[in-house]
């Protein structure tokens, strides 16, 4: 298979935003408690960033849905490329909250307090980890998923999207903004699994390159992105606390992410920077894994955080900066020592 440029310089793309989403982050829920340019600031970088999650899930389908093969390879090579890793940064995040975390992060080794953290996704300080939680339940119905995809004609994968969007999206808008809540039982078509299959969909009916197709790829985006900081915002002043009522599955976020992937494909489908992108790229499921613990040692440790100037920008530049770089260099030396897939994936 021809590398494809624009999956790994976006997959590169979206894990150095989530880095930096995580820097504003923790500013926005202080909402009302620091100046109002200072929140906006959080605002705009966090909402930014609310693409990154969807278009791995996308790029997972892109990659997968339509190669499902045999059951027992495909499980055999999730469980040691994605698995494992997830396993065995939940204990050094449970270690590292045993000795230096904050009470709630303390774990009672001599109890099953260690498991049921592992099974609740509450593994002291690690909840960025709720995506692997996910994945891994997408991969674990890829075989069912893969096959109907594979042998579906183009309006019934369509007839699918439409109705997860109906379902996901629109329902959801309902409920949270009306207190409107549909009583169909429409659950088999919500979740993650609309990006998978919309991934997916993107490969099996490209979108061919047109000045046309790039204006629709921007408009998409900007228009999610800044109707969803007016929309946390105005939700926000309304509880008089931050809220964020939608999250990944507003059709404001739909449309982000269904824009920036377009865009990548039709901009950024070449060699660009190769083999900076191809080493952050390879490493890109372990610094995911890293970063949350690296930016909680910078922040608790040494302060470095949005709260360290005046003005956030500096602070979280120099978060951002560090935490990046630091992942880049753990895991790319930890992956090319003998057994470092085990933790790096």
């Amino acid at each position: 298979m021809p590398k494809i440029y624009w999956i790994s310089n976006l997959r590169v793309f979206a894990t150095l935003i989530v880095i930096l989403l995580h820097t504003a982050s923790n500013g926005v829920y202080h909402f009302g408690k620091m100046p109002v340019d200072t929140w906006w600031i959080c605002n705009i970088i966090n909402t930014f960033g609310r693409f990154a999650v969807p278009v791995f899930v996308m790029l997972s389908g892109y990659l997968l849905l339509d190669r499902y093969d045999d059951l027992g390879a495909f499980l055999s090579k999730r469980f040691s490329r994605i698995f494992v890793p997830f396993l065995v940064w939940l204990f050094i995040y449970m270690i590292h909250g045993t000795f230096k975390g904050i009470k709630a992060e303390q774990v009672n080794w001599l109890s099953a307090d260690w498991l049921v953290r592992i099974l609740t996704n509450n593994a002291s300080g690690s909840g960025q980890l709720w995506f692997v939680y996910m994945l891994l339940g997408l991969y674990l119905f890829t075989p069912i998923l893969s096959r109907w995809f594979v042998a579906a004609p183009k309006n019934e994968v369509l007839f699918f999207l439409g109705m997860w969007f109906v379902a996901n999206s629109c329902f959801l808008v309902l409920e949270k903004t009306m207190n409107i809540k549909p009583y169909f039982d429409f659950r088999y078509f919500t979740g993650f699994a609309g990006y998978f299959v919309l991934g997916a969909y993107l490969k099996k009916y490209p979108i061919l390159p047109s000045a046309q197709t790039l204006l629709l790829a921007i408009a998409l985006f900007l228009i999610g992105w800044i109707s969803t900081m007016f929309t946390v915002e105005f939700f926000s002043k309304q509880a008089g606390k931050y809220i964020d009522l939608l999250g990944y599955h507003s059709p404001l976020v739909v449309m982000m992410s269904f824009g920036i992937v377009l865009f990548f494909q039709q901009i950024f489908n070449k060699p660009f920077a190769e083999k900076a992108i191809g080493e952050i790229d390879a490493s890109s499921y372990g610094v995911f894994l890293f970063h949350w613990l690296v930016m909680k040692i910078l922040s608790r440790d040494f302060k470095i955080n949005f709260a360290m100037y005046k003005n956030p920008i500096p602070g979280m530049l120099l978060h951002f900066i560090l935490t990046a770089v630091i992942c880049i260099v753990v895991i790319g030396i930890i992956r090319r020592l003998p057994k470092g897939h085990w933790i790096t994936g």
